[in-house]
């Protein structure tokens, strides 16, 4: 069985202008 969790991140770069940013991770989990 396989299932997929996405995970919203909210990453704060302020070298990029200090803008905080949502960055999604798809996380492959394996259940057997």
């Amino acid at each position: 069985m396989r299932t997929n969790i996405t995970l919203q991140v909210l990453r704060y770069l302020p070298e990029d202008g200090g803008e905080p940013a949502f960055q999604d991770y798809e996380v492959p989990l394996r259940a057997d």
